[in-house]
């Protein structure tokens, strides 16, 4: 798997809730896992990220 038991429950603890009591650090420690996955699957060629030049919407 590609993601660590703890991560996969997390996900699936925020994907089957309403979104109430989601705190915004819990989030951004969320984008800053998923990032860094993206990152080292670019780097190990299973994936190809695109440049686009600007940052994401937040």
């Amino acid at each position: 798997s590609a993601i660590g038991a703890r991560q996969r429950r997390m996900i699936e603890a925020d994907l089957g809730g309403n979104g109430a009591g989601v705190n915004a650090r819990a989030i951004a420690t969320a984008r800053r896992s998923i990032a860094q996955e993206a990152i080292r699957l670019a780097q190990g060629g299973q994936i190809q990220l695109k440049e686009t030049g600007e940052p994401a919407a937040a």
